[in-house]
């Protein structure tokens, strides 16, 4: 191999084409969404899904991946209710999927509830924090305001009446029954 292929080599492993420089990967618990799979994932799903869209090259996209990856590892548990997602805009095989989503800046979040419609453009974040636990309160307001149907995956979000629990301790075995108290505005029992 001569100097120059070699020095070629070495550059295109530095700097991949911008389609396989995605900010991330299968192992962040993050869904990677491109042409061949975006309908099938976010039309008529039965899983509530959270969809960044940025671009590769984009600064507030590059610092925000951390935060977005720490998400996705802190509610893989909330699968399969919820699942995290992003696509590469930059990638010239997504360019269209993101007009078709009115993507005009990045990154953009939006939600999705369980089984959107192929026109539905989702519930985009605005002003979205890149603080973790503010992202994960934010996922669960979204899912309160799902509406029917609910994504059968997910439990019921709401507080327990008197009337469920009466209901639990005749129709269960059990002799024992954890509740938590909590005020209206925290999400411990939510998430």
């Amino acid at each position: 191999m001569t100097a120059t292929a070699a020095f070629f080599f070495c550059l295109c492993l530095a700097f991949p084409p911008a389609a396989e420089a995605g900010l991330y990967t299968a192992s962040d618990q993050v869904v990677l969404l491109s042409e061949q799979n975006v309908g099938s994932v976010l039309v008529n799903s039965s899983v509530a899904m959270v969809v960044e869209f940025y671009a590769s090259w984009c600064g507030h996209c590059m610092v925000f991946s951390p935060t977005y990856k720490k998400l996705a590892r802190d509610t893989k548990e909330w699968k399969p209710a919820v699942n995290i997602a992003a696509i590469d805009c930059a990638a010239e095989d997504n360019k269209q999927i993101c007009r078709d989503y009115e993507i005009t800046g990045y990154p953009t979040i939006k939600f999705f509830h369980a089984y959107s419609k192929a026109d539905s453009s989702g519930v985009t974040y605005r002003g979205f924090s890149h603080d973790v636990r503010e992202l994960r309160h934010r996922i669960i307001d979204s899912l309160e305001s799902h509406g029917e149907p609910w994504p059968p995956a997910c439990p019921p979000l709401e507080p327990t009446s008197e009337a469920e629990i009466n209901n639990f301790f005749e129709t269960n075995t059990v002799q024992h029954l954890a509740l938590i108290f909590e005020d209206k505005k925290s999400y411990i029992g939510r998430e």
